[in-house]
């Protein structure tokens, strides 16, 4: 069965900045998952300008520790998500820390071992 697809109704248009989008939504102080790559990158960059602390978890620790430097208020942490021990393992040391995660960004990539033809 196919939906018919509509548009959906947005204060945001294609010339909207990302400073733009979170102005104004109090995000100061909160602690919310960004990432190190690409749109991650971008995300983790415009949250940390919104005053956000961030928590980056990567499997490639050390190239996210030089991407991240620059930027304040980013904690990096070893994060495998195709490792489920890796996972536990960051939850409970996050846990532990009897903070509050506000949001979750699930901004890593879908990978396949297979190839689809159209």
């Amino acid at each position: 069965m196919m939906s018919e697809q509509k548009p959906v109704q947005s204060v945001f248009g294609p010339e909207i900045t990302t400073q733009e989008v979170l102005a104004g939504q109090g995000l100061s102080g909160k602690v919310i998952t960004g990432g190190h790559v690409g749109i991650g990158l971008d995300t983790t960059r415009a949250l940390v300008g919104a005053g956000v602390n961030v928590i980056g978890g990567s499997r490639d620790f050390n190239k996210a520790q030089e991407v991240l430097a620059p930027l304040k208020n980013v904690e990096l942490v070893r994060l495998d998500l195709t490792d489920p021990s890796s996972i536990d393992e960051f939850t409970a040391v996050f846990r532990s820390s009897n903070r509050a995660l506000d949001l979750l960004i699930g901004n890593e990539g879908v990978k396949t071992n297979y190839e689809t033809s159209i």
